[in-house]
């Protein structure tokens, strides 16, 4: 299984991630690696996401003739976390699995991932300083040993709709632009049919906007144990980002939200932005009825 693991590790350009400990205290998968069992991956995504892990499957098959890897997808992570709720307490969790770094920790305080370290240290394919150190961070779980792989970093970016750009006469922000800019242009692309801006209201899409102005979403990013988003320029951020909403009416409403999210919203040509990372990108490559691109987002004003 070691030489199996580094294999789909690489191929897919550090694939998560994380392995199901069976509680054997043997590496996961070792005896199916050995007989010729199949691996499962689980992983939840949107189709055409889920069809590319299919095709790196296939493609991992050729190249390797024992090697058997089924990819079982789940509709979203909700439905991803019950099902490695279920497996782990069935005593069968998947061999492979991919899950977000915020609800990972939850499994290795359980023990139930093995970890991936000493795949990673015997491996003669990858190494762990083949990749940038921060993304690692984040799944140390003791601050030392790796529990899982990294499948992907990805900062928050901002997905146009050129064609509304270039109606609203509108030039397209790729060497950078300012928070007054961007207000502007969702104002420009918002009417009737259409809202200038579309994104999630969450902690982590105001955040970026908050470093982006000097402030903390945080008091102690190493150590934190309250929220900062009342004090200075993070408190000048977070009203920059409901004023989006509140005031300039760029963002559709919550109900209008709630009967068609961001995504599929920007997929149908109705807005004129949307904010989101590399992760909506398989997705937006079905898009045939307009011209969209990335750009990145927009700065804070400097201070006077």
């Amino acid at each position: 299984m070691r030489r199996t693991l580094t294999v789909l590790l690489a191929a897919a350009l550090a694939l998560t991630a994380c392995a199901g400990d069976d509680g054997s205290g043997d590496p996961p998968g070792s005896t199916s690696s050995a007989s010729g069992d199949p691996l499962t991956l689980l992983l939840f995504g949107g189709p055409e996401e889920v069809a590319g892990y299919e095709r790196m499957a296939a493609a991992l098959e050729d190249a390797n003739p024992d090697l058997e890897l089924t990819i079982s997808p789940v509709a979203n992570q909700d439905d991803l976390l019950g099902r490695l709720s279920t497996s782990f307490a069935a005593g069968s969790p998947p061999e492979l699995f991919l899950i977000n770094f915020r609800k990972y920790g939850q499994f290795v305080e359980q023990g139930g991932i093995a970890e991936v370290q000493p795949y990673l240290d015997a491996s003669d394919v990858i190494a762990e300083d083949d990749f940038v150190e921060p993304p690692l961070e984040a799944f140390r779980f003791d601050g030392e040993t790796l529990s899982c792989q990294p499948q992907n970093v990805s900062n928050l970016v901002a997905y146009v709709n050129l064609d509304l750009f270039e109606e609203a006469g509108l030039e397209v922000p790729y060497d950078g632009w300012t928070w007054d800019e961007f207000v502007v242009a969702a104002e420009a692309m918002t009417n009737e049919d259409t809202y200038g801006l579309g994104t999630e209201a969450s902690i982590i899409r105001l955040a970026p906007f908050v470093w982006s102005n000097g402030g903390e979403v945080v008091d102690d990013p190493d150590a934190p144990t309250r929220l900062t988003l009342d004090e200075g320029p993070a408190r000048e951020a977070y009203d920059f980002f409901l004023d989006l909403s509140l005031v300039h009416e760029v963002v559709p409403p919550d109900a209008a939200e709630q009967s068609e999210d961001a995504e599929s919203r920007f997929l149908r040509g109705g807005l004129g932005m949307y904010l989101h990372s590399r992760k909506s990108t398989p997705t937006l490559r079905t898009i045939t009825d307009f011209d969209w691109d990335v750009v990145p987002l927009p700065v804070a004003p400097e201070e006077p």
